[in-house]
């Protein structure tokens, strides 16, 4: 049980950590370098080990159940826990991958001075508020994780970095 709980804490941490320590970050590309390149073989492997880990660890005493629900039961229980794998997987390298974007020694800083286009505002199971702004930069639209909310119109001013995958992210 402790090991469990270590594990889901170190997953905790790491999904949690960008969003304490970096302050701005482009949301966008980071979605698009896991819908590229991460997505189809997280859903492989998962497609693959997650059934074996369900019939080996996983599934529980199925005595005096008739074999249509023991089927069903397992099938549910593997396409739910499966979906729910792969979406913890792809959380962590989102992570992962906002993370290592400042870990950079020298970058490139850009100064941002534009208005906000669009705005959004979500909230975290925690009940955290969460802030999406978009402006166009460069003839490009550009999505920002914030930490307060901004209207449409307001000008954002910012000096970022742009990180070691290209994306722009600021710590203060």
């Amino acid at each position: 049980m402790s090991k469990i709980i270590l594990i889901f804490g170190g997953i905790t941490f790491v999904i949690a950590y960008p969003f304490f320590v970096i302050k701005y970050f482009e949301t966008k590309p980071a979605l698009l370098m896991i819908s590229h390149y991460w997505l189809i073989p997280t859903t492989i492997l998962i497609t693959i080990f997650f059934p074996i880990l369900y019939f080996k660890k996983l599934k529980g005493d199925q005595s005096g159940k008739s074999k249509i629900r023991r089927i069903n039961e397992s099938f549910w229980s593997i396409l739910v826990g499966g979906l729910c794998s792969i979406a913890l997987i792809n959380a962590v390298i989102y992570s992962i991958i906002i993370t290592t974007n400042t870990w950079v020694i020298n970058p490139t800083k850009e100064h941002i001075k534009t208005p906000v286009i669009e705005y959004k505002t979500g909230v975290t199971s925690k009940g955290r508020r969460t802030y999406d702004i978009k402006f166009v930069q460069q003839n490009d639209t550009i999505s920002l994780g914030v930490r307060r909310p901004y209207r449409v119109g307001e000008v954002f001013t910012k000096t970022m970095n742009r990180g070691r995958w290209g994306f722009l992210y600021s710590k203060e």
